[in-house]
């Protein structure tokens, strides 16, 4: 496990600690440490990285993200954006805002695949109201602003992080835009979010818990969240829900990604996109040692929004290690990815077609970061070639299915091109057969319903 990693686990618990400390003076959906527990995590665990990091990512970020300037010598930020464009729709979405057919609450960055979900989405933000900028209700606002400083002044004394003045005044500004000391009756029965990694899906979330309303709470990445044992998925994905809707078959969660706070009911469903291309085998073709039909799939440059635990890698890094992959597939494809916040640079073929449309039409696929589109390439029967850089941390489950998936090589140095290099030519000699069997049941159930826009119109009838 990296240093980074490890530290970012260490104020992973201390946070834990206090948000069930705070729990027991303000209850579990009104404390200020679980509001902002991902923006804490975001905002120290870049600190660290950061002022460690190999190179300046420049002067671009928006708290609680941070540069390498900030990191080694926090200043004071007075500009916090109060509006997300997102948001806001056009002017048939703004009517329908004001006039919703169901008293349903829509949040943002629902996942709905193509076919019919995509269909339910939409009928979704027909019927329902769209939030757009809101502020979260906290009891005892005050009382609790002055609790989160002194849980931020015994973390910047812990890590030796210097200015912890300036980095209180920053987070009692942040907070007091976020949040409110007075308490509005919200007239919706339910509401409908995505990822609680977003400050705005988290904010309603809590609203809406407060007044002991319905909370449906959508994964997303086309695999039951609970392979990812990691905290992000106890303190956000996998919490702060009333019914948590959920990919694939029931699956134990790690060490680190049980919820915080446990939903109430889980309900099961299908990636309508796994479905599609699904193609079950268990005798994988050999990955090719050479062929001049290989596609690359690597995760985003993150510039300056690195955080962790098990998220990222400084792009100066990833770099290197992208220079090791092109030397030793000199003709591959790279289907960069779309939210990359810095452009692919490499001259080398690229992949602009959607990975459902070009994945079958390569001899093999080349993968170091488990995300949607490693999801996607398992269920092909496409030859996997995947280097663990140590950047998930999978349940111990699924990464030993993961390895009965693909060509796997683990990768403690990323610059030593050499060993990377003697590991490929033993891995391409020794091949055995691979089956994909196995990963179906983390994207397809049995047991799922037949459709979750009818259970959220049924739930809300009698709510």
């Amino acid at each position: 496990m990296r240093q980074s990693d490890e530290l970012a686990l260490e104020i992973f618990q201390d946070l834990k600690r206090h948000f069930f400390d705070s729990e027991r003076e303000y209850g579990y959906v009104s404390t200020i440490v679980g509001l902002f527990f991902h923006d804490l995590m975001i905002h120290f665990t870049g600190v660290l990285i950061h002022r460690e990091a190999s190179r300046d990512y420049g002067s671009d970020f928006i708290f609680p993200f941070v540069n390498q300037i900030y990191a080694r010598r926090p200043f004071e930020i007075f500009d916090f954006p109060t509006k997300n464009s997102r948001l806001d729709g056009g002017f048939f979405s703004n009517l329908v805002k004001k006039a919703p057919l169901l008293p349903l609450g829509l949040g943002q960055a629902i996942p709905m695949s193509s076919g019919r979900d995509k269909l339910e989405k939409i009928m979704l933000s027909v019927l329902g109201f769209s939030h757009s900028w809101s502020e979260a209700y906290l009891a005892r606002r005050e009382e609790q602003i002055g609790y989160l400083s002194d849980v931020i002044y015994e973390i910047c004394t812990k890590y030796s992080i210097g200015n912890s003045d300036e980095i209180i005044s920053n987070w009692v500004r942040y907070v007091q835009v976020h949040t409110t000391s007075h308490q509005k009756k919200i007239p919706q029965h339910s509401v409908v979010l995505g990822t609680r990694c977003q400050l705005h899906n988290r904010k309603l979330a809590f609203n809406y818990l407060q007044q002991n309303k319905q909370v449906w709470g959508f994964t997303h990445g086309e695999v039951t969240n609970a392979v990812f044992d990691e905290p992000t998925f106890s303190y956000a994905d996998c919490s702060f829900c009333t019914v948590l809707v959920d990919y694939g078959d029931p699956h134990s969660f790690g060490k680190f990604n049980s919820p915080l706070i446990e939903p109430k009911k889980v309900v099961r469903r299908t990636s309508a996109t796994v479905k599609k291309i699904v193609s079950q085998t268990d005798s994988i073709d050999y990955f090719p040692k050479s062929s001049s039909r290989l596609l690359y799939i690597p995760t985003m440059y993150s510039a300056n929004k690195l955080y962790g635990p098990f998220r990222n890698i400084e792009d100066e890094k990833y770099r290197e290690w992208q220079k090791i992959i092109l030397d030793n597939f000199p003709d591959l494809t790279v289907k960069t990815h779309p939210k990359s916040l810095v452009q692919w640079s490499y001259k080398c073929k690229t992949e602009l077609r959607s990975l459902t449309e070009c994945m079958s039409k390569y001899d093999g696929i080349i993968l170091d970061y488990c995300s949607t589109a490693s999801t996607l390439a398992f269920s092909t029967d496409r030859p996997i070639l995947y280097f663990d850089l140590g950047l998930r941390n999978l349940t111990s489950v699924y990464k030993n299915d993961v390895k009965k998936r693909c060509h796997y090589i683990e990768v403690s140095t990323i610059s030593d091109s050499e060993r990377v290099k003697k590991e490929i030519c033993e891995t391409l000699k020794n091949q055995s057969r691979k089956s994909n069997t196995q990963m179906i049941k983390y994207s397809i159930t049995t047991n799922s319903s037949n459709s979750i826009l009818l259970d959220i119109l049924q739930s809300n009838k009698h709510l």
